[in-house]
């Protein structure tokens, strides 16, 4: 059985590898892409090695490779990996990044300590141990090296919506829509996440909700933000105190 048969979720994004690199010519896509990289404490630093754990098509990663960083970007998905040497190829940045297929976010090929910082977008959500998948990237972190990550909101209403859609398609007998929701395991709201970030290490910096497309403020709200983006420092256990408010 092949790692793709063995995990819905990287059969699913194999799927989407060769179209995925058009989502971010799209406005809310980029700018998603930008704003998890702008959060206060998580802003890239010239000549600094970042992880990107979970790259898919190499978004992020080429912006980090733009800003001096050196950046070695895995995932999954063999045909994500494909699609992202490709693009860094064409945008002249491969020198700088580094490609790397591994089975899974949770057990990782580098040593302790190897990185500076390491972006996680959106991965989270579809791992079976998202305690575990932390634990990795904090052994992978120098001390005080910088986490960002984004993950679902639990309380966004489109979420909501979305499960509903998915649980009515499925009893109605037609295809699962939205696809991704049937994979997508886990979502949070900030107390929760904060509390299993401290348990893993970290220490919160700074968090925003984020909801792409809509108008002003409304899109950073509590119900209408669709991910929590957070950034975060490794710390000790016992000093990881990574308390957002409600």
């Amino acid at each position: 059985m092949s790692h793709t048969e063995r995990n819905p979720a990287v059969a699913f994004h194999d799927e989407l590898a060769d179209r995925w690199e058009q989502k971010y010519t799209r406005s809310t896509f980029g700018r998603r892409a930008q704003a998890l990289l702008m959060l206060p404490g998580g802003e890239a630093r010239s000549g600094e090695h970042w992880l990107d754990a979970g790259c898919g098509t190499g978004t992020i990663a080429r912006c980090l490779a733009h800003q001096g960083c050196r950046v070695t970007a895995v995932d999954a998905s063999a045909r994500m990996i494909a699609a992202a040497e490709r693009a860094a190829a064409a945008g002249a940045v491969s020198p700088a990044v580094r490609f790397l297929e591994v089975d899974d976010v949770v057990q990782l090929p580098f040593a302790d300590a190897a990185f500076d910082a390491v972006v996680c977008s959106s991965v989270l959500e579809y791992v079976e141990a998202p305690a575990r998948a932390l634990g990795e990237l904090a052994r992978v972190l120098r001390p005080a090296g910088r986490l960002i990550v984004s993950i679902p909101n639990r309380r966004a209403w489109l979420r909501r919506a979305q499960k509903m859609a998915h649980w009515l398609t499925t009893r109605g007998g037609l295809e699962p829509r939205p696809r991704y929701i049937g994979l997508s395991k886990h979502a949070y709201t900030p107390p929760t996440f904060a509390r299993l970030l401290a348990a893993s290490g970290f220490e919160v910096r700074a968090w925003r909700y984020y909801g792409p497309g809509l108008p002003g403020t409304f899109s950073n709200s509590r119900y209408a933000g669709t991910l929590l983006m957070v950034a975060c420092v490794k710390a000790a256990r016992s000093e990881a105190a990574g308390r957002m408010s409600p």
